[in-house]
């Protein structure tokens, strides 16, 4: 039960607790929901100084995802 520094597919890093299950699955496989992170990138990269809002935020893996794209995030 431990903090650990995680590389996540994005090559951006975030601390997350391994024995929490958003955590664990971004230490394992680099992502939580990859199919939703490649979805917002997807959209996002296409719009000019998007601002976003993550509603229910959590440990902020989507906000991490949405901010090389987004000129503020409200989380």
């Amino acid at each position: 039960m431990g903090l650990i520094k995680a590389k996540r597919i994005d090559n951006l890093e975030m601390y997350c607790l391994e024995d929490e299950l958003i955590g664990n699955a971004i230490i394992k496989e680099g992502m939580w929901e990859p199919v939703i992170h490649h979805f917002l990138t997807f959209l996002l990269k296409n719009m000019k100084d998007p601002i976003c809002l993550d509603v229910g935020a959590n440990i902020g893996t989507y906000s991490l995802s949405m901010s090389p794209y987004c000129k503020q995030i409200l989380a």
